[in-house]
This record gives structure tokens, sequence and C-alpha cells, in this order.
């Protein structure tokens, strides 16, 4: 008998993956009433006093207490924009506390 050669586990050169095949979009696809879900969402989120549009109606919670007379006083404490508002939301939730 002679040798035995052993094969090997795996390859050396990888195997290149399949091309991804695209699907076409149909011509009758509804885009008009895609849009009008956009825009339906954007208004949600969207500052009525400067019109500035938010993705997330927690980032427009935040960007409300912009336009609050207490505003520029909080920013004589050098914060940043987000420590400014956490500052305005604790000041407002202890003054609060006293009409329980």
């Amino acid at each position: 008998m002679g040798p035995q050669v052993q094969e090997p586990l795996a390859r050396s050169t990888p195997v290149p993956a399949p091309a991804p095949v695209s699907t076409p979009v149909p011509a009758s696809a509804p885009a008009p009433v895609a849009l009008a879900a956009e825009e339906e969402t954007s208004d949600a989120s969207k500052c009525p006093d400067c019109g500035k549009v938010y993705k997330h109606a927690a980032s427009l919670l935040k960007h409300r207490w912009e336009h609050s007379v207490y505003w520029k006083p909080a920013a004589k404490f050098l914060l940043s924009k987000h420590q400014q508002v956490q500052l305005m939301e604790a000041a407002a939730i202890l003054l609060g506390m006293d009409e329980s």
C-alpha cells in the first residue's frame, strides 16, 4: 500500500457569495400613501413656535424648553443644552411638589 493523502478540511480560498437578486418594484406601488404617512409623522414632531422638525417626540419635548421664558436665565450656569433641559425639568418637578 502506498501513502494515504488526506484532504484538507477547509478550502484555502473562500467561495464567493452569490450576487443578490434585486426584485423589481411594481409600477403600481403606492408611493403617495407612503409620503402622506411620512408627512403626518413629521407634523407630530414639528415645533409650533419655530417650525423645527424632529424625528422623535422626546427630542421635540426637550427642544420646547428653549422657547421657555426661563431658558435665558438658565444659560448663565454655563451648562450644556442637555444639562440645561435637565435643570429646568428638575425645577418644574420641584415647583410642582408644593401644589399637592
